[in-house]
Order: structure tokens, then C-alpha cells, then sequence
């Protein structure tokens, strides 16, 4: 700072302002008590963010909207009929391989250190860290439902509404049920804890103070499911995953209406205003488009489908596929991005900005909606392919066609953006001006990848092995966050756990699996509940931390419902391997070594009956080899041999309806594995007193960020130079790297170092503008930083290199609201944002090349992280000349709170103009029907939303913002 001012002092007051505006936006959920079954606080955040729609100097008649090509003004049509926009002309057939290639990969190296389990015996659990649970009692006959009593020393996490939870907690199977017996007690009560536990989130309606006043909201006659002990509204991700770790297959038609909860048309009719999409629930900087992973819902969807028959199926299948195409075409309208392939928005499930975002985001939220999650991205990539298979079984081969090749794109660019050098898969970019891949890593997402092929056989092994593993449970994340609560931060959470231990399954990791199935044990069987999350290390459902406002998790619920389904699918679809397919059934039985002696040591089998699949009951047995005395009990063990009712099938059969009776018994004999098999997998586990020693933590946790000032990037000598300072005190312990324009030109800088020369940006600072962000690692674990927030050199000021033009309401020309001078600065506002209002402003472009167009906003509307109210308008660029559109998209406007003095920037729209071209700038409602520039409080969905005082819910669509400053920034070529 002091070098700049001593330099170029008024240059850097004006660079000042336009660098602070020009950071990357972000936006993201809050955890402050009032929200989310899955965060703490309302942590289902959502907001949009604008998205690239470059348009070359397209023709207004022949341009790409940006939703798959064809007339920008083509409706999309309503939930009886799926949508249906042009072929996308930009959908060519990618590599499959794009990205890097498997032998590029780093080899993992086999794990020398193996995890410490509890002590288990037929009716006791004990882990000296948290206590014993002890089944004190079990009554009734060995083949008809029992009732258990179970009891706890651990420590009981009270519920938030006062209701007593206390030891021992009795249960009972029903005649119903599928019973599972394993020779162990203890193991078969959790089964059955898990079953209770469905029963007692199966509710007639949905309450929350924030709907209806507090009062039932209808879920369809037969009701649904709600999302806990302490959360009662359903979250469409929370439902979607649930339902599809293991509700569809408990209860179909329950689940069927917990999905159909989340599914609204538009605000209209009496009748519904037509355009049935699934709902973004409220959230980070307003909902969508910040949080943008409401397609998560497919994944419920999907699942549903294959274990749902006859007419109800076929009434469900025509309403996902119709909610689907509407969906997947509004988003790619809006949130997709033509010049990488992927989707912004906010990750899946950690929501929770302070938890797993660099601090820079927390109060800016639009550079959370400018991100790039892999989660979000792959769960489009679901939602896409069920589209397409979905629309193949109705017969409309063009609408197969268009979303299995965005899917098939998509994949490619998720190989491209997200796969690292190191095997593993990134969580984020984390925004616009610096979109490289963080090293920042959660095992959900990687998990989705595995399930959904996006990696080969061999990099899907290595993103298993590389992940690294420690404490009581796979972490959610990784590296740990300092300085920040436990929640989504050092956690473990058991529907995350279910998924890992299936991603697991399907790479042949037995150690992940085993590792991951003791998990969820351990937590059920402690607890006396299926747990929403867990400290990491200890295992714990609160840990009283050092530093008090570190403890946590700060949130934690009983009967979380994805945690629940997430113990059904580790002994339904895990162990005993049932995978329903449109076509029927298939018993993939997935044993470890480990589990089987640890677990099922006193019995030659075990079995799961009164399975229900379409009217069929099916009954399972899994015969097991003896229990050796090997050193080693690692490995999975292998299918010998099957039968249906006593007669051989092959091992892989796929079960129709038509072979099943009204009651099978398939007999499925294990066998030890062949070929030195019982070696177990390469896995990364770091042992707890590695982390536990002196110093140790460096390998828990990534470094404190550093930060790059406002004014850090600058001229020095003719060159352009990048100024930073640590997060960490101790600067001998870390390292930096210095990322420009998204890719890494610096590894390794000293730890001490403050500045960096970027010697070959210089030569063309002039007439090209590059951004730069930096990370730290810490040297011995390699654990890095958050990136610190971009900053670009935009050249000097009132000189002709200076790239940014500054437009201000003197030079509006609007229709809809008035300008003012209130809040602080002159702006546009009083109630503008309604359908029907715009703005339009002139300019001349002074260079050739990419732009981005950007606003200076408030949004006022509601609570950064519980509201509906994200403002979307459409942003278009039109060439004076001939009238042409050259660009069109759409910019995103999150909330900031319920204070309009607050200014942020917006998301970012590019464009492509030419030097010495006049054009005019047009940002407002938009003329789609439907339309497209809008937020969730569009949908009568959110018609009894009675939070934030009924803004964007009881109180009509809203969509407004107040406009300070339109600014046009000049990137070059």
C-alpha cells in the first residue's frame, strides 16, 4: 500500500473504487439457528448469478438465448408439456476423456495405518471417547417383529422444542417391516431404530414458523415426510437424497408426495399459473439463483421411479419429466455458462458460507451465485440424464436427444474443471475472475461422481484413495476450516457417510466402506437416533471445543430423515447389495472382510426379509464363509453362486416382476476372495494421534487465507505487481501460490514473501486486463488455503489504457421507478424491478474484445440468508448501428439484508464488442413466456411464506432492487 501511494497516489484513489466493485461477487447461506435440515441457521441458500450468453455479433433473429439455441423470444412451454426450445446448436459430441488421463494421475500409496473400531459384542457398543450402549432387552420370537430397549451413557443431544430424549429408548418392529437378522442383536435393533424413525417423519402436514404463520402446510392426502426432530419443513435436497438413500423403497407413495411438495407451478390462476418447475428453497442472498442444486430433487425422483408400478408410476413419471424439462430449460436460459460448459451457483448442502467459502464471501454473496460447484454441476448432470431417459420411454426422441447431449457436455466439462493432478476432485471455483479449481475437496461430491461414471474405473479408485480419512467417520470436507464452528466444518455427517460407503462399494475400497459402515453404527447405536452430524474426531454429537464459540455442531437433530435413509441404504443397498432398475431387480451383496468378523462373527448368514418390491415380497439370505484367524481380515468377499426359489440364476440376474412370485427366497453364498484378493484397498488414513501431536493440527486444518488488498495489484517499474499479505503468523510453515486469470503461475513462494512480479502479464498489462488470487499450504500436509479474493489491474486511470467506463443515473433512460438520492447514493429505485421495468444506457467501446457488464446494487428485500428474493433481471447489449443484439443474459441481484444503504456488485454478463462501436444496454424484465428474469417468489409454492414478514411470499412476487451505477469492464482479447 505504502509503494502505491507513494507512486501513483490519485491513480490508486479512483482504482480504489473500481477494484472494490469489480471483486469476485459470492453468495451463500448463513447458519444462524432458523433454517436448514441440512445447516444450521437457514441453510438452504439460494441465489442466482448471471451467466455468460456471448453472442459474437449474433443477428437478433439467429442468435443463441443461451437455452439451447433458436429465437431468444421461443416460450417454453407448460408443465403439461415438457418443454421444448430448439436443439442447441452448440451440442456437439465431447472427448469422453477430456480432462486428465488416468496415468497423469499421482499414484496413491497403500495406507500403512488402519482405523481403531469400537468394541462390539451381540448386545453392546462401547467407545471409551463417548460411552456404551448396551441392549438391555429384546422381546418376541426370532422370525416375527420384536421390541427392543436400548440404552446409553453417551451424551443425549436435548431436542430444540424442549421434549424429553432420554436412555434407555424402547422400539418395535412391525409385521410390515423388513427384519433384518444378522446373529447380532445390537445391529438388527438399529435396523429396526432406523424403521421407527421413518415412521415418526411420516406426517399428515408440513409445519414451520416461517409458512403459514406456523401453522400445517397440506402435503397431499396420505402426507409426507418432514426433514427431523428439529427441522419440520422439507428441503428439497434433504427430501431428494433421502428418498433416494432408501424411502422409496420403505414407502413409495409417501415419498412420491414428499416430492411432489416440492414441485409449484407459477403465481396465477386459481388453477396454477402453468411452467411446473421444482422449487429452490429459501436462502443464501434469496434462493435461486445463488443456491441453484434444486435438480437435486431428480436424484429422488430417479430412484422413485424404479420402485414405483402400474398407473401411480406412470402419473408420477409424466409430472417429473414435464417438472424436469422446465427446470433443466429455465436454468439453462439463466444459469449456465456457454464458455466452460457448467452451471453456477452455490454448492449442494454446504450452504453454509462461513463454513466452507472463503470469509470474503460472507456479506457478498454474488460471487457465491458466479461459482462453480462440482456437487451442483453433477446433480444437473443427473437431472439431465433422467430427462433423457425419461422422455425416450415416452417417445420423444428430440427431447432424448437434447438433454442426453447437455448431459454427455457437461460430463466433459465437469472432467475438465474439477479432476486434479492429485486424484482427487475439487469442490468449487469459487468465482468469476478466478474460476481455478480450489483445493478445497468434499467426499458428497466426489461420492456423486463415482455413481454417476463420471470418472473411469481407475481415477473413481484413486478419488476414493486419495480422499483422506481420520477420527470416526469420513470427513465431510477437507482440509478443516480454522476458526470456525463445527457444523458442515470438522464434521461427519451419516447420510454423506451413506453415500461414501456406496461410492466406496462400487471402487472395491473395503477399508473406505468398512470405515464409513462403523461410522454409522457407532453414531446410531450412541445416540439412540440416526444423528444429523457428528464432531470428526471424536465422534461426537457436541464437543465442548477450547475456544467455546468453536463448539458444536451447533445444530444436531434426532431422527435427521437423510440420516435415517442413510442407515437403510448402508444394510439395504450396501451390504445386501438390492438395486431396483425400471426393469426389475438386481442382489449385489457387498460384505467386508472386516464387518463380517467384526460384526456377523457368530453367524454362518444373514438375512433381510419381507422386502417389498411392486407387490412382490422378497426375502434375502447371504450365506457367509467361516470366520478365519487370519493376521489380516481385509478384503470384500466375492459371490460364489445364487438361487431364486431354489433354483440357480446367474450371478448378476436382473429380476423381473414376471419371474418373481408373491414370495421369493434368494440365497446368495459368499466366498472368500480369490486370487490374494483379501488384501485390502490403498486408502489415506491419518491416524488421530498424528493429529493429535504437536503441530499436528496442520494436517486437520488448511491455512488461514491471505488477503489481497483492494489496491494490491498495481504497476511497479512498468510491471504489473501483485501484493498480498498472510493469513498465518507463523509465515515458516506455509508456502503461497499465485493464480491469474484461473490458472497457477507461481507454486511454492516463500512463506514470508509479500509481493510477486507477474513479468509476462507485463508486456500487454496495457490492452489486457488479468486478475490474480493467491492460496497458501501449509509444507508438511500440504493442506491449502481458501483463495484469497481476486483483484485486477485495469489499467491507469484517465489514461487510454484504463478499461473501466462508470455509467450513473444522470445517464439512465427507465420506465418503472424514480431516482433518488436516499441510502446514500443517487440510484434508481422506489419499486423498481417490477415486470415491465428497464433501464438503458449508451456507450462506445474503447477497446476490442471480451467486456463484462456489471451493476452496483442494493436488495434490501429480506435476511441474507432465509429469503426468495434474489433480484433477476434480463441484461441485453444492443449495437446502435443496425440495432443488433450482440449479447443477452442474465444478472443476478442477491439480497443483502433489510438495509438499503448496503451497495454490492452484481453478477457479471460478457459480451464481445469492437473499439469505436456505440452500443446500448437494456437490463429489466424480460418478454419470455414464461418469463425468465425471475426468483422463487414467482411460484405459489412460496404463497404462504410468512418469513421476513412475508416479503416475496404472503405479500405477492417481488423482484425489486435499486440501481446505483451500470459499469462496462474491459477484459481485451
Amino acid at each position: 500500500m505504502t509503494s502505491v501511494f507513494k507512486f501513483e497516489s490519485l491513480r490508486v484513489l479512483a482504482l480504489f473504487a473500481a477494484l472494490t466493485v469489480c471483486a469476485l461477487p459470492a453468495c451463500s447461506g448463513d447458519g444462524d439457528g432458523d433454517g436448514d435440515g441440512d445447516g444450521g441457521g437457514e441453510i438452504e441458500m439460494d441465489a442466482t448469478e448471471i451467466f455468460d450468453a456471448d453472442r459474437d455479433d449474433a443477428n437478433v433473429d439467429d442468435t443463441d438465448s443461451g437455452s439451447g439455441g433458436g429465437d431468444p423470444t421461443d416460450p417454453i412451454p407448460d408443465a403439461g408439456d415438457a418443454a421444448t426450445p430448439p436443439e442447441d446448436s452448440t451440442c456437439s459430441a465431447p472427448d469422453p476423456e477430456m480432462g486428465i488421463a488416468d496415468d497423469a494421475v499421482q499414484p496413491i500409496s497403500p495406507g500403512k495405518a488402519n482405523a481403531s473400531f469400537p468394541e462390539l459384542t451381540n448386545t453392546a457398543l462401547e467407545d471409551p471417547e463417548i460411552g456404551r450402549a448396551e441392549l438391555i432387552s429384546v422381546s418376541g420370537e426370532e422370525n416375527e417383529p420384536r421390541t427392543y430397549t436400548l440404552a446409553s451413557t453417551a451424551a443425549l443431544r436435548p431436542p430444540l422444542d424442549g421434549s424429553s430424549f432420554t436412555s434407555p429408548r424402547q422400539f418395535s418392529e412391525k409385521a410390515s417391516d423388513p427384519l433384518l437378522r444378522s446373529g447380532n442383536a445390537l445391529f438388527d435393533a438399529l435396523f429396526a431404530l432406523a424403521l421407527e424413525e421413518v415412521r415418526e417423519n411420516s406426517v399428515e402436514s408440513i409445519s414451520d414458523g416461517a409458512f403459514n404463520n406456523g401453522q400445517g402446510v397440506p402435503c397431499g392426502e396420505g402426507g409426507c415426510f418432514e426433514t427431523g426432530r428439529n427441522w419440520h419443513y422439507v428441503w428439497t435436497r434433504d427430501t431428494a437424497f433421502a428418498v433416494d438413500l432408501g424411502l422409496a423403497a420403505i414407502d413409495p407413495s409417501r415419498a412420491r408426495r414428499s416430492l411432489e411438495f416440492k414441485l409449484s407451478e407459477r403465481r396465477g390462476s386459481a388453477a396454477g399459473g402453468g411452467d411446473l418447475q421444482i422449487v429452490q428453497d429459501t436462502g443464501t442472498g434469496g434462493s435461486w439463483p445463488v443456491s441453484t442444486d434444486r435438480v437435486s430433487w431428480a436424484m429422488g425422483a430417479s430412484e422413485l421411479l424404479n420402485w414405483l408400478d402400474g398407473a401411480e408410476r406412470v402419473a408420477f413419471r409424466d409430472q417429473a419429466f414435464a417438472a424436469l424439462a422446465n427446470t433443466l430449460d429455465h436454468d439453462r436460459a439463466t444459469i449456465f455458462d456457454r464458455h466452460d460448459g457448467l452451471y453456477t451457483g452455490e454448492q449442494s448442502f454446504l450452504d453454509w458460507r462461513e463454513q466452507t467459502y472463503p470469509a470474503w464471501t460472507a456479506d457478498d454473496p454474488a460471487h457465491i451465485a458466479m461459482s462453480k460447484a462440482l456437487s451442483t454441476n453433477l446433480l444437473h448432470l443427473n437431472a439431465m440424464r433422467l430427462a433423457a431417459a425419461l422422455a425416450r420411454e415416452k417417445g420423444d426422441a428430440d427431447a432424448e436427444e437434447r438433454y442426453a447431449c447437455w448431459a454427455d457436455n457437461l460430463r466433459a466439462a465437469i472432467r475438465a474443471r474439477f479432476r486434479l493432478d492429485s486424484g482427487l476432485l475439487s469442490t468449487f471455483s469459487t468465482t468469476a475472475l478466478d474460476d481455478a479449481p480450489t483445493e478445497q475437496f468434499d467426499a458428497l461430491s466426489i461420492a456423486f461422481a463415482i455413481d454417476q461414471d463420471v470418472l473411469t474405473s481407475v481415477a473413481a479408485a484413486n478419488a476414493v484413495a486419495a480422499y483422506p480419512h481420520t477420527g470416526k467417520g469420513p470427513p465431510t470436507i477437507w482440509p478443516q476450516q480454522q476458526a470456525t464452528p463445527i457444523y458442515h466444518n470438522r464434521s461427519s455427517w451419516p447420510f454423506v457417510t451413506a453415500y461414501w460407503v456406496e461410492a466406496a462399494r462400487k471402487v472395491g475400497n473395503d477399508r473406505a466402506a468398512s470405515f464409513g459402515i462403523w461410522s454409522l453404527v457407532r453414531g446410531a447405536a450412541l445416540n439412540l437416533s440416526n444423528m444429523e452430524n457428528f464432531e470428526l474426531m471424536s465422534g461426537k454429537a457436541w464437543l465442548d471445543d477450547d475456544d467455546s464459540a468453536m463448539s458444536g455442531p451447533v445444530i444436531n437433530s434426532q431422527r435427521q430423515l437423510w440420516s435415517v435413509a442413510g442407515y437403510l441404504s448402508m444394510v439395504r443397498s450396501t451390504l445386501f447389495g438390492i438395486e431396483a432398475t425400471p426393469d426389475g431387480l438386481r442382489i449385489r451383496p457387498y460384505v467386508p472382510r472386516q464387518i463380517r468378523h467384526s460384526i456377523f462373527g457368530s453367524a454362518d448368514a444373514i438375512s433381510l426379509t419381507n422386502v417389498t418390491y411392486r407387490g412382490k415380497r422378497i426375502d434375502i439370505e447371504l450365506a457367509l464363509p467361516p470366520v478365519t484367524h487370519a493376521d489380516t481380515i481385509e478384503g470384500a468377499y466375492e459371490l460364489a453362486s445364487a438361487t431364486l426359489n431354489g433354483q440357480p440364476i446367474e450371478l448378476d440376474a436382473l429380476l423381473t416382476t414376471a419371474e418373481l412370485t408373491a414370495h421369493n427366497t434368494i440365497v446368495i453364498r459368499l466366498a472368500e476372495p480369490s486370487g490374494g484378493g483379501s488384501q485390502g484397498a490403498q486408502w489415506t488414513f491419518i491416524p488421530p494421534a498424528e493429529i493429535f501431536a504437536e503441530d499436528g493440527w496442520r494436517k486437520l486444518f488448511g491455512p488461514k487465507a491471505p488477503t489481497i488488498p483492494d489496491l494490491g495489484v498495481y504497476l511497479e517499474a512498468g510491471q504489473v505487481k501483485v501484493t498480498f499479505a498472510s493469513g498465518e503468523t507463523d509465515t515458516a510453515s506455509i508456502v503461497h501460490d499465485i493464480y491469474r486469470d484461473g490458472e497457477r503461475v507461481a507454486s511454492g513462494l516463500d512463506g514470508a514473501a509479500t509481493s510477486w512480479i507477474d513479468s509476462a502479464a507485463s508486456a500487454d498489462h496495457a490492452q489486457r486486463t488479468h486478475c490474480y488470487s493467491v492460496h497458501s499450504r501449509f509444507k508438511g500436509s500440504n493442506t491449502a488455503s481458501q483463495h484469497a479474493r481476486p483483484v485486477c489491474y485495469w489499467g491507469a486511470w484517465q489514461q487510454p489504457s484504463w478499461r473501466i467506463q462508470e455509467i450513473a443515473p444522470p445517464s439512465f433512460t427507465f420506465n418503472g421507478g424514480s431516482l433518488s438520492t436516499e441510502h446514500g447514493r443517487e440510484h434508481l429505485g422506489n419499486g423498481w424491478g417490477s415486470d415491465g421495468h428497464f433501464v438503458e444506457v449508451q456507450m462506445t467501446a474503447a477497446f476490442d474484445g471480451d467486456h463484462l457488464i456489471q451493476v452496483i446494487y442494493a436488495n434490501g428485500t429480506g435476511a441474507l440468508n432465509t429469503s426468495v428474493t434474489c433480484g433477476v433481471k434480463q441484461a441485453q447489449v444492443f449495437r446502435t448501428s443496425d440495432g443488433a443484439r450482440v449479447a443477452e443474459g442474465y444478472l443476478a441481484f442477491p439480497v443483502l439484508g433489510s438495509d438499503w444503504s448496503i451497495w454490492k456488485e452484481s453478477t457479471l454478463l460478457r459480451v464481445r464488442l469492437q473499439k469505436g462501436e456505440a452500443y446500448r444496454i437494456r437490463i429489466g424484465s424480460d418478454d419470455h413466456s414464461p418469463r425468465r428474469a425471475i426468483n422463487m417468489s414467482a411460484f405459489r409454492h412460496f404463497e404462504s411464506y410468512t418469513g421476513n414478514a412475508g416479503s416475496g411470499g404472503t405479500g405477492g412476487e417481488l423482484n425489486h432492487v435499486n440501481i446505483a451505477q451500470i459499469k462496462v469492464l474491459a477484459m481485451g482479447e
